[in-house]
């Protein structure tokens, strides 16, 4: 293995076990959960209820559709507010010498 490759695996192992470890494992371990429910007897066993009591009551269904219109908002607000603020970056940028950004172009773009 040559010298680059080695260092990239070095800087990048941490990176993959971090998603691995803190993103994929807890979203593997809710979805299996999202399908366990428990029996008369109080034995866990493999269902659909869960899915079936989302779709049937009114208060979960709103809700999601709530957060998914909340989420659509926001990432419209964000966009809104920042692609001209990326636009005023770079054009403090262009001014400051050769499209590069120094404290004293961001300093005169915040005013």
């Amino acid at each position: 293995m040559t010298r680059s490759r080695m260092v990239f695996w070095i800087f990048f192992a941490p990176v993959i076990m971090w998603l691995f470890l803190l993103i994929v494992l807890p979203l593997c371990d809710l979805l299996t959960m999202s399908f366990r429910g428990e029996n008369d007897y109080g034995d866990m066993v493999w269902t659909m209820q869960n899915y079936i009591n989302f779709f049937d009551e009114p208060v979960y269904w709103l809700t999601f559709v709530r957060t998914c219109l909340y989420a659509i908002v926001t990432t419209f607000i964000v966009f809104l507010v920042s692609m001209p603020v990326s636009f005023l970056y770079c054009q403090a940028g262009a001014v400051a010498g050769a499209g590069r950004i120094d404290d004293h172009a961001f300093a005169a773009l915040l005013g």
